[in-house]
Parts: structure tokens; C-alpha cells; sequence
């Protein structure tokens, strides 16, 4: 969060201060804290401005007008409504904004209004970031330009997935392949212990191993049980993904661990 002292240059904060500055955040400051503070007019319309954009606040009527139209993917009704004031960074009772709304509805022309609006491009206290959303539901566009945005790649959900993990498990090329050249993880663990590329073994997923492979992950990288991705290809007897495996360098003798030293995956979670 961006203090006071930040917005006015660096200058220290007094308790004062820092109290005006939680007003302000609140919506509560008074004609009283501008008389007190001799704050001069441009500057407090950049103190304004910026705890009004920062800051989340619960929707308002017109919020949630703003949010029915992100929803729908209504570009010139968001536009109306943020000119009357409605605000990016409204949240409903669920923690969604309207920018993840908008995502949702797939409309790139929204999503990139809201942005340039001050929308938080990481979102808020949602189960899913806008990233997660957008690979989620396959909207490659929408992900690229919240990429671009700033959004951060590896940001985690609310079952601790990154989108990478979303989209290897949905088996969406386009998708991974954006993620991973914008720097994702691709060495993380689902809870069950499974790594990507022994998902991609699992699942029977050959295109989307050989997108990990040229990415740069392991070939020899271990599950929690110690497994890598050339056991389980041999295990379930899948010899083209083997051979894929190994000619990306793959530990032959990595692949010879006896099942019964491993436990079990819990392939009921998503």
C-alpha cells in the first residue's frame, strides 16, 4: 500500500499524518484535515486520487452497475459509468472487481478499459486472480494483455495453483506456452505431490510435455514421492512419451523405483 509519505515525496509521516492518511483511504477525510494540513490544491487531488485508486472499497450502487457491465462485456456502459464515478476497484461480498467480471465475460475491449482505469491487474480477495481466470476459461487474448499488464504469473489461487498448473492440467497449449515465456514456475508441485511433467505423463498429454521440454523444465524432476515424469511413462506403459523423455535427457536409471516405495495420488482433485 502507498503511504502518504510516498504520495508527498518522502517526506516523514507524524501520527497525525498517518491518521489523515487512513481518512483519506476511508473516504472519511473532512473540510477540517484540508485546513489543517495546508495541503496545497494539487496535491490533494493526488492524495485524492491516489486512496481513492489504490484502495478497494465495498461496492456502491453505481459499482455495482459497473459490475453487471463488466460482466457482459459492456464496454461503453463501463466507460458511462466510470466517467459518473464508479470505481475499478470496487469489490462485491465475494471479493470479485469488476476486472475480474469483465475477464470472465472474455471482452478484451473491457478488460482493457478497466486497466487503463486503475484496475489492480492481481485482483483482490476473489478465488481466482484475472490471470487465473482468463486460463481458467481459455481466454488467451485476455491473458496476454493482463501479462502485459503486469499481472504476475505465478500468482497462486485459492487451492494454491498457479495458472501454469491450470493450464497443464486443462491441456491448454496456447496458454502454457504464453505463461512459460513470461516467466512461470514450471517447477511447482500440485498438493497431491504431482509435478507438470509427470501430469502431462498421466494424463497422456504429448504435446503438452514436449511444450514443457522446450521450456527448459527437468526431464529428471521428482514428484513428492521421488518419481520423475520417464517412470511414470514407463510405468503406464506410454513408450512414445518415454522416448520423448529421453531424448530430452532423461535418467534411465531414475525410472527403476519399485511402485510399492511411493503413495498414492489423490486424482479426485481438481
Amino acid at each position: 500500500m502507498l503511504g502518504l509519505a510516498l504520495l508527498l515525496g518522502g517526506c516523514a509521516m507524524s501520527p497525525e499524518q498517518l491518521a489523515y492518511r487512513q481518512r483519506l483511504e476511508r473516504g472519511f477525510a473532512t473540510p477540517d484535515d484540508y485546513q489543517h494540513f495546508r495541503t496545497p490544491d494539487a496535491q490533494q487531488l493526488k492524495l485524492d486520487a491516489a486512496a481513492r485508486d489504490i484502495l478497494p472499497r465495498s461496492a456502491t450502487s453505481l459499482d455495482r452497475e459497473l459490475m453487471v457491465a463488466a460482466g457482459a462485456g459492456n464496454a461503453e456502459q463501463i466507460k458511462k459509468l466510470v466517467q459518473e464515478g464508479a470505481h475499478a476497484n470496487a469489490t462485491d461480498d465475494w471479493g470479485n472487481t469488476p476486472l475480474l467480471r469483465a475477464v470472465q465475460s472474455g471482452n478484451v475491449e473491457s478488460v482493457h478499459l478497466l486497466l487503463n482505469e486503475g484496475a489492480d491487474v492481481n485482483g483482490r480477495d476473489a478465488a481466482l486472480s484475472p490471470l487465473g481466470a482468463a486460463t481458467l476459461l481459455g481466454y488467451t487474448r485476455v491473458a496476454e494483455l493482463l501479462i502485459h499488464s503486469g499481472a504476475d504469473v505465478n500468482v497462486l489461487d485459492k487451492n494454491d495453483q498457479t495458472p501454469l498448473m491450470t493450464a497443464v492440467k486443462l491441456n491448454r497449449l496456447m496458454m502454457a506456452g504464453l505463461l512459460l515465456d513470461a516467466g512461470a514456475n514450471g517447477a511447482v508441485r500440485f498438493s497431491n505431490g504431482e509435478n507438470l511433467l509427470a501430469l502431462a505423463v498421466n494424463q497422456n498429454f504429448p504435446d503438452m510435455l514436449d511444450l514443457l521440454l522446450r521450456h527448459g523444465l527437468d526431464p529428471n524432476l521428482a514428484d513428492a514421492n521421488g518419481l520423475t515424469a520417464l517412470y511414470w511413462a514407463e510405468y503406464l506403459q506410454r513408450p512414445e512419451l518415454a522416448q520423448r523423455l529421453l531424448a530430452a535427457g532423461a535418467d534411465p536409471a531414475r525410472a527403476h523405483v519399485k511402485i510399492l516405495e511411493s503413495r498414492a495420488y489423490d486424482n479426485g482433485e481438481f
